[in-house]
């Protein structure tokens, strides 16, 4: 039997895209008859770890760190390696092949500009600007059709999105952890002023303030609070719009076909909205000041049926949520 040991990590700092994407990769492994061993750090939210499909291993700290990390790896030595990470580093990579030599190991990452000495780098990143890896001899696969989705995502893609004449319902879903708590923000506000709309918040695993979400929600008839649900993609493809970060949440929208106010965070997800816009899909709102006028503003443009028509096209053009079949594709290749 095939063996692939997948590392990955999630907590308030890297929020909850990493893991997700290694849930649907373990997912697909086993699929195809591949043994699959997990290695999460030990301060991932419990909720979110009770979604990996295979018994797994904790290790302590950063994988920078690598100590303990490359312990637990010792442990149950394997030839392929997927390291899915926030950010890792070629140092770490030189200690992790010289404690455990003659292995394949793929790393897929969004940063670019550093040497990665790897068997395969896969960056699922919209902005060629981060594709650059020098003096790198991997193998090597860019763009936003390498990003690992839930295999469902494919099947919605096919169906055709329909587009209201007004708009009726919003989902706001800011991923696993919403580290900067925009749902709280809207929660304030939004129902209260759109009181003829239907708002659906969906909370993440990682997701700290539910109570207090709760709380302040808990008077409106037209309000419901979901936390940590397998079933987002059927509230998105029934919105007439969503709020999302510009993670794989957004991803996955544009892949639906629902138009979206993106409220990006860390600097790579500004530039990953504005290459969204870029191609038609969404439109920006500052996180760093989420204020009202803006999203009011943006919501008035999306209230005409012909916009968000354009937005759907757009967005369904983009991404087919066929990544995690081209993922297994590159580990036959590289696994032989």
């Amino acid at each position: 039997m095939k063996r692939i040991a997948i590392v990955t990590e999630a907590d308030e700092r890297v929020a909850s895209g990493h893991l997700m994407e290694c849930i649907v990769c373990a997912d697909t492994f086993l699929s195809a008859g591949y043994e699959v061993l997990f290695y999460i750090n030990k301060e991932a939210a419990a909720p979110l770890k009770e979604r990996i499909p295979v018994p797994y291993l904790e290790y302590e700290g950063r994988v920078g760190d690598a100590s303990d990390l490359i312990e637990k790896c010792k442990l149950h030595v394997c030839g392929n390696y997927l390291f899915n990470l926030r950010k890792i580093e070629n140092a770490f990579l030189g200690k992790f092949k010289r404690e455990i030599p003659d292995c394949k190991v793929i790393c897929v990452d969004e940063w670019g500009h550093r040497k990665l000495d790897c068997s395969v780098i896969v960056n699922p990143m919209i902005d060629p600007y981060y594709w650059k890896y020098p003096d790198s001899c991997a193998q090597k696969y860019f763009g936003e059709k390498y990003l690992v989705l839930f295999p469902e995502l494919a099947d919605y893609h096919k169906r055709e999105k329909t587009v209201h004449s007004e708009i009726r319902k919003i989902v706001i879903t800011m991923g696993g952890v919403d580290p900067y708590g925009y749902s709280l923000i809207l929660a304030k506000w939004l129902p209260e002023r759109y009181k003829d709309w239907d708002f659906d918040f969906v909370l993440g695993g990682g997701f700290q303030k539910t109570e207090e979400i709760k709380s302040v929600l808990k008077k409106y008839a037209n309000v419901n609070v979901y936390h940590n649900i397998p079933f987002l993609y059927r509230l998105i493809y029934e919105a007439d719009l969503v709020f999302c970060a510009g993670g794989n949440t957004l991803h996955e929208t544009a892949a639906i076909g629902t138009p979206a106010l993106i409220f990006p965070g860390a600097g790579h997800e500004v530039r990953n909205a504005d290459m969204f816009i870029g191609k038609g899909f969404g439109r920006k709102i500052c996180a760093k000041r989420a204020v009202e006028f803006e999203i009011i503003n943006s919501l008035s443009e999306m209230e005409d049926k012909n916009v968000r028509k354009e937005i759907s096209d757009a967005g369904k053009r983009m991404i087919d949520g066929m990544g995690a079949q081209r993922m297994l594709e590159i580990m036959e290749s590289v696994s032989g």
